[in-house]
């Protein structure tokens, strides 16, 4: 019976969940190249760095969503990693 779900369930997360990140990620990374932060991208940069780049002010009014995009990368240090499974 579980197996039933599990099918719809993938394709409910990947269309409401994983697809809006990635598109925020990408979102995000062109808004930093915007703001003269072209060294730092979502996935190829350490968790600790993003954080950080996420309260400096400039980037807190321009980006405000790269602070709700933090906690998702907090579920592993490898950022590259992490990103590649969720694009992929």
């Amino acid at each position: 019976m579980i197996f039933a779900y599990h099918i719809p369930l993938k394709q409910w997360i990947s269309k409401t969940i994983l697809l809006r990140l990635v598109k925020e990620i990408e979102a995000v990374d062109e808004a930093l190249q915007r703001h003269g932060l072209a060294d730092v991208r979502v996935g190829s940069v350490g968790l600790e760095r993003m954080k950080k780049t996420a309260q400096i002010l400039q980037v807190a009014q321009n980006i405000p969503t790269l602070v709700s995009l933090v906690p998702f990368l907090e579920l592993t240090s490898n950022q590259e990693y992490l990103v590649t499974r969720i694009k992929g």
